[in-house]
């Protein structure tokens, strides 16, 4: 299409200013004494309003965008030959702010912890010296990766570096980015999709032209332009996120180690729950391996409990809660602390069945089962985006009572709102934060403490800091064990232990509860096992290469239904 081709413009405004020679009195005193100006007329009313802003701005040029503001006939009025007398005009670039709400000011470093500084003892000396090395920083949630990220990117500028970090999700960007300003200010580029257009041109610009040695983005940011890199951040590098899938295929991370690389700089891979690929490189010796096992203050980890499933079936009649996360949220609200519910899926209902023929609604394009979306009243596909009405008939039978059935966040947040009506409850998913400003907004009521329970996707798991959560439910934990994808483990062990994180991040201690499906499988998957899980790391790697070994080319570019199943009928020999 004609719009994707189009390279947007850069904006420019005109800035008005006083002449050298002329004085604030002296503008005045032109027009009203001079030129016979009586009060009301449309000159001095004018003048008027620019004084205001050019005084209240120390004297520094107004923008043209900034008078029309205040007064609508602004650009008429100022073509008029008398105003050309005494006003400097000069056309400049407007520069499109990414940032929207400026994030914190700038902040001086932090104190560091012992672990801290072993950490950043052997990472330095690689970026003085300009080696490619990979590092795999290994450290539990809360242990301060994130300061790390910070001095070791302020040592790279300091020998007049760039760097660049990699984050898996825009909503994660919105996080480091805070961090990542208050440290450097200006100097910080941002690039994503979430940007407009224009947005993506002017930040492409200040990288290009060098105002910008910073850059954080999600994986195609791995393309930036930016000039003598002196070090590679990825930040939650197990994130399958880094993957791009559609047109052209490649893994921001794996790019990321290849352009550490070619510029000679070292990368760091951080991750709380590294991916089994990277374990079995730092095992092998290919990557440095550096652990951070404690939490920043020796904050202890939360206790983390499972939902005995025979007692829930028996007190309670719902498949979602348990007396036991029912309890402990009543309890924290009493003491006015806050809770988190996390449920991997979005939504109100995972799908929908008739009840006569057995019928599930699928998507026309995809087969895969419709989820309701009942605030919005539609059935939606969360892969193709097809949308359907919610007061459909059963295309099977053409009668029958079509009934939701599994879950979601929506529907969650109304079961919560049902057994705790006193609760200020609010949710965090891509249908409720679907612009950065949203994103932002539900945050810093979260931060206020205006919002006692939240309830959210896979968005609440990662990255976010809120001191004053002290509970963590999660809602079916297990659900991701049943994707067909020989790392669905690996997956499901990496979302619990991110979650589980958030907890007891302030000064009372953390608790989590988890709701299975199965209660044979989730105690193997609990964060007490990641040392079962890195010694485990090159048998389970081998084995998930010997299932797909006979695959390669069905998984980049699939093969037509008829050819497949020729081929998985094949002898293994």
């Amino acid at each position: 299409k004609l719009d994707k081709v189009i390279v947007p413009i850069p904006v420019v405004d005109s800035l008005l200013q006083g002449c050298p020679e002329t004085t604030a009195e002296g503008m005045y005193a032109y027009l009203v004494d001079q030129l016979d100006l009586s009060p009301g007329k449309a000159e001095q009313t004018l003048l008027t309003r620019f004084l205001i802003i050019y005084l209240a701005g120390g004297g520094r040029p107004v923008s043209k965008r900034d008078l029309n503001r205040i007064y609508a006939n602004a650009g008429k009025i100022l073509k008029r030959p008398l105003f050309q007398r005494i006003f400097l005009e000069e056309e400049r670039r407007i520069y499109r702010d990414p940032f929207g709400e400026q994030p914190q000011p700038m902040q001086p470093p932090s104190a560091l912890t012992g672990e801290q500084n072993e950490v950043l003892s052997r990472i330095v000396p690689a970026v003085e010296a300009g080696t490619f090395t990979r590092f795999l920083l290994f450290g539990v949630t809360g242990c301060g990766k994130t300061e790390v990220y910070l001095q070791a990117a302020q040592k790279a500028l300091a020998m007049q570096k760039s760097v660049l970090v990699l984050v898996p999700e825009i909503a994660l960007s919105s996080q480091l980015e805070a961090h990542f300003y208050s440290r450097f200010g200006d100097t910080l580029a941002v690039l994503h999709s979430g940007l407009s257009s224009g947005q993506r041109l002017d930040e492409w610009q200040r990288i290009l032209s060098g105002r910008a040695q910073v850059v954080i983005g999600a994986r195609s940011a791995v393309f930036a332009p930016l000039s003598d890199i002196g070090l590679i951040i990825v930040d939650e590098e197990h994130e399958s996120s880094y993957k791009q899938d559609s047109g052209l295929c490649y893994n921001g991370r794996d790019l990321a180690v290849l352009r550490a690389k070619f510029s000679g700089c070292p990368v760091i891979l951080g991750s709380a729950t590294p991916s089994l690929t990277s374990f079995y490189h730092a095992d092998s010796g290919r990557y440095t391996l550096l652990t951070m096992k404690k939490r920043v203050a020796d904050q202890r980890m939360p206790d983390v409990e499972i939902v005995n499933l025979a007692t829930v079936k028996k007190s309670r009649q719902d498949l979602f809660f348990s007396d036991q996360l029912i309890h402990a949220l009543e309890d924290n609200l009493a003491k006015g602390r806050q809770s988190l519910l996390f449920v991997n899926r979005r939504g109100y209902a995972a799908f929908l069945l008739c009840r006569d023929c057995g019928h599930v609604i699928r998507c026309r394009h995809c087969r895969v089962s419709m989820t309701l979306h009942r605030g919005a009243g539609q059935l939606v596909c969360h892969y193709c985006g097809y949308t359907l009405p919610t007061n459909i008939v059963c295309p099977g039978c053409r009668t029958g009572k079509i009934v939701p059935l599994g879950l979601g966040s929506e529907r969650i947040e109304n079961e919560v709102a049902q057994i705790l009506p006193q609760a200020r409850i609010a949710r965090l998913d891509s249908d409720t934060a679907g612009s950065r400003k949203e994103y932002l907004a539900l945050l810093g009521r979260v931060r206020s403490r205006d919002i006692d329970i939240l309830v959210g996707t896979q968005m609440i798991a990662k990255g976010l800091h809120f001191p004053h959560v002290t509970l963590v439910g999660v809602v079916w934990a297990d659900s991701g064990l049943n994707m067909p994808d020989y790392k669905a483990t690996e997956r499901t062990f990496s979302l619990l232990s991110q979650v589980t994180g958030r907890a007891g991040r302030g000064e009372q201690s953390g608790r989590v509860i988890i709701r299975p499906i199965s209660p044979t499988i989730v105690p193997s998957l609990l964060p007490g096992s990641m040392i079962i899980l890195v010694f485990m790391s090159r048998k389970s790697l081998s084995a998930a290469i010997l299932a797909i070994r006979r695959f390669p080319v069905w998984l980049i570019c699939g093969f037509p239904e008829r050819r497949r199943r020729r081929y998985w009928r094949r002898p293994t020999g």
